[in-house]
């Protein structure tokens, strides 16, 4: 893939988390197809500085994608999935549902659901002692501490969903327009939920 047409992807997944001014310069140029004397000339500034900002937004980019991988991981479920026939991806979509169904509209669903799977005892990353239960989030979800250090986590934590306060209903919502085929864009507007 040609370095512009990355670049433009990596802008449509995180737009949202470029300032005003970083958004304006990247859409003059590689939208509007400005030059960079005609973007300086636009807002007032050295072309030397166009240069440098451009360059700063697109490592800014790339370092979004480092740390989220929602690129990467969208593409590498398009592979799997254009593998599957339409009939197995319909029979995944209604074992979910029929499995998950009341799990998912309980309130704290996503630590309900890790904590029913994890069945080995935790241990700390950063002494190696065990982890003990100590007591609950405002949400109710199980935090633990470290024996050793006293380093807490909670039900979530290094899990794919730890900073999401989606539900699993909104996950299988994105799944399912995934499966169809939805642009992030589209899948966003479906679901009330920022890309």
């Amino acid at each position: 893939m040609q370095k512009r047409e990355y670049v433009l992807a990596l802008y449509e997944i995180y737009k949202k988390l470029l300032t005003e001014l970083e958004q304006k310069y990247f859409e003059y140029y590689y939208f509007e197809d400005y030059s960079m004397q005609e973007i300086a000339d636009a807002l007032n500034v050295s072309k030397a500085n166009v240069g440098k900002f451009i360059n700063k937004i697109e490592v800014k980019l790339s370092k979004f994608e480092d740390s989220l991988n929602i690129y990467d991981t969208n593409n590498k479920l398009k592979e799997l999935i254009k593998d599957l026939d339409p009939v197995t991806i319909i029979e995944f979509k209604n074992y979910l549902l029929e499995n998950l169904t009341n799990l998912c509209c309980e309130k704290n669903s996503n630590s309900k659901i890790i904590s029913s799977h994890r069945k080995e005892d935790l241990f700390c990353d950063k002494c190696g002692c065990i982890f003990y239960k100590n007591g609950k989030t405002k949400n109710g979800v199980q935090k633990y501490i470290c024996s050793g250090c006293k380093t807490t986590i909670s039900e979530t934590t290094n899990t794919i969903i730890c900073h999401s306060k989606l539900s699993f209903e909104v996950w299988g919502n994105v799944i399912d327009n995934l499966l169809n085929g939805f642009s992030l864009r589209r899948i966003a507007e479906e679901n009330n939920i920022s890309v």
